[in-house]
């Protein structure tokens, strides 16, 4: 089974031999499939259900660098990475090129979904289109962006800004950052905690188990929902840095383009919180930091525009949604002159917030 995904300039081949895998891959990255066929391929990516071959890889060779649960190994021009024992890929960094086998179709696809935003992310900086660890909706054609790291709520809120019918959808983790300035969408579907029941668009929804290994268990809505809402490119608005207060209150205020720009270094310069695995990314050679130089400077100077250029806050929020919300409402009024606007109750919507677990 082959399927192409198109990302802004970026072509992604997919082949497996497991229809169920290339089901979940396509259920997250819908927005990108691309009916069109191209040979002008960028990312070559098969992903197999067998046995791994683990003898490929040397037997007395040390791993070059581990990154959590992934050994890295490096054997002529090839890079071989060890999963936790439960899947094996091969990248070949010259052809951009790889192939991830395990038995086991949760193994697949976690080491799959990340490997393509790994490789996707570093053929966008190429082309100056930067990423960034955050929540990004519009309102009024205006993005309003929220970084907060993960476990803050930013996904929560969004899904509940979302309610509101002037209010379109970005991305709730990696909303892109183009040459000119420009927000463009990236809709996967939003991770949320188990249990948790945010409004969703649309009305009830049906919800997906995330295979998270060694992580708490987490659940994803059907970004089909999503996608009649999906902004397009989008000029931003406004800034919030978000974090977890400890008093029961949430605040909003203001703050200088410097201590923004202070802030944005460690997501969006560096890129640390990037969801990528850096196995997928680093390389050891003169060209890898020929490349990453470049790219570092260019990161700078659009985020020191961004910084600068739209209104900055600190956003302590509380572990009351309703008060987040109702706190946001009030400010975006009074300092961006954008009027969240509610919807009329629909008495048949009473299950709005509400989701069914589904089988993946």
């Amino acid at each position: 089974m082959k399927q192409q995904l198109h990302f802004y300039g970026i072509r992604v081949l997919l082949e497996s031999n497991c229809k169920e895998l290339m089901d979940w891959i396509l259920r997250d990255y819908r927005f990108f499939v691309s009916d069109e066929e191209s040979t002008d391929i960028q990312v070559h990516i098969e992903l197999r259900q067998g046995t791994p071959p683990w003898d490929e890889i040397p037997s007395t060779a040390k791993p070059s660098f581990k990154v959590g649960m992934h050994s890295v190994f490096q054997r002529g021009k090839k890079r071989y990475i060890r999963h936790d024992d439960q899947a094996l890929s091969t990248y070949d960094f010259d052809e951009d090129r790889g192939t991830v086998i395990s038995e086991t179709v949760d193994s697949l696809y976690q080491v799959a979904y990340l490997l393509i935003l790994s490789r996707v992310g570093y053929h966008l900086d190429q082309r100056g289109i930067h990423r960034m660890h955050a929540l990004s909706v519009s309102v009024n054609d205006q993005a309003l962006i929220f970084m907060a790291r993960s476990g803050c709520g930013k996904t929560t809120l969004g899904l509940e800004l979302m309610g509101e019918s002037n209010v379109s959808w970005l991305s709730d983790e990696i909303p892109l950052c183009d040459p000119s300035g420009s927000i463009l969408p990236f809709p996967l579907p939003p991770r949320i905690t188990r249990g948790s029941t945010p409004r969703f668009p649309g009305g009830s929804a049906c919800f997906y188990d995330v295979p998270r290994s060694k992580q708490p268990p987490k659940v994803m809505p059907d970004i089909a929902a999503f996608l009649p809402r999906v902004a397009k490119s989008t000029r931003p608005g406004a800034l919030f840095l978000c974090h977890r207060g400890e008093n029961g209150e949430p605040s909003i205020r203001r703050i200088s383009g410097a201590r923004a720009f202070l802030k944005l270094i460690r997501n969006c310069v560096v890129g640390e919180e990037f969801p990528q695995t850096k196995a997928f990314f680093f390389e050891f050679r003169p060209r890898y930091a020929l490349f990453m130089l470049p790219v570092f400077f260019s990161r700078i100077r659009r985020f020191l525009g961004l910084a600068f250029g739209v209104p900055a806050f600190q956003f302590e929020m509380s572990n009351d949604l309703s008060k987040n919300i109702a706190l946001l409402r009030t400010r975006l009024s009074k300092d961006l002159g954008l009027h969240l606007m509610s919807p009329s109750p629909d008495p048949d919507s009473s299950n709005n917030s509400k989701g069914t677990v589904c089988a993946r």
